[in-house]
């Protein structure tokens, strides 16, 4: 794996980008609740259970946040060493 990982997309977490975006990429808050502890993180789900996922979205208080989406979790992982490390 390359050190050099980033997100592939940094925006606004809103119901329309989360619909949006393709199943199973790593969906990440940034909003921490301690250093290297997102409020929310998971797989973006199939489309017929995102009404549920964002629900979990709201429930973070993430929504309308930025938010970074990874291809995988350990390319988040990767990114994350080289902040808080």
């Amino acid at each position: 794996m390359s050190q050099n990982v980033k997100p592939f997309k940094y925006e606004k977490l809103t119901k329309k980008f989360l619909m949006q975006l393709p199943e199973g990429v790593y969906l990440v808050s940034n909003v921490y609740e301690e250093k290297g502890k997102p409020a929310f993180e998971e797989n973006v789900s199939p489309l017929p259970e995102r009404n549920k996922q964002w629900k979990r979205i709201v429930e973070a208080l993430v929504n309308h946040r930025l938010c970074n989406v990874f291809e995988t979790k350990k390319d988040y992982v990767s990114w994350s060493k080289t902040i808080y490390y």
